[in-house]
């Protein structure tokens, strides 16, 4: 429920968001640990990184203010389509997958 909720706050707020990256390409690697965790981390230090690391370099395809290409994932019955094949792990590539 936790990232249903981050996914409709950010639609939410995207708009406010520079359309495209603000970012120099390979900001990431500097603000990434050297290596992975060896334990996991409680899921609001992951949300925290995304915001903090991961949104400055996106672009906002949501965003109101985004005119370059058809977004397919614009309606949110289309999000929640995604969470749900990639929650049964479906692979529609053919009749049988």
């Amino acid at each position: 429920a936790a990232l249903v909720d981050w996914i409709a706050d950010y639609r939410g707020r995207c708009s406010a968001l520079p359309v495209r990256s603000t970012v120099a390409p390979g900001y990431l690697a500097a603000v990434l640990p050297a290596r992975a965790p060896d334990d996991g981390e409680p899921w609001e230090a992951i949300m925290s990184d995304v915001d903090a690391a991961i949104v400055p370099g996106l672009t906002h395809w949501e965003s109101s203010r985004f005119f370059a290409y058809f977004k397919p994932h614009a309606a949110y019955a289309s999000v929640l389509g995604e969470l749900l094949c990639a929650g049964i792990n479906a692979m529609g590539f053919s009749w049988i997958a």
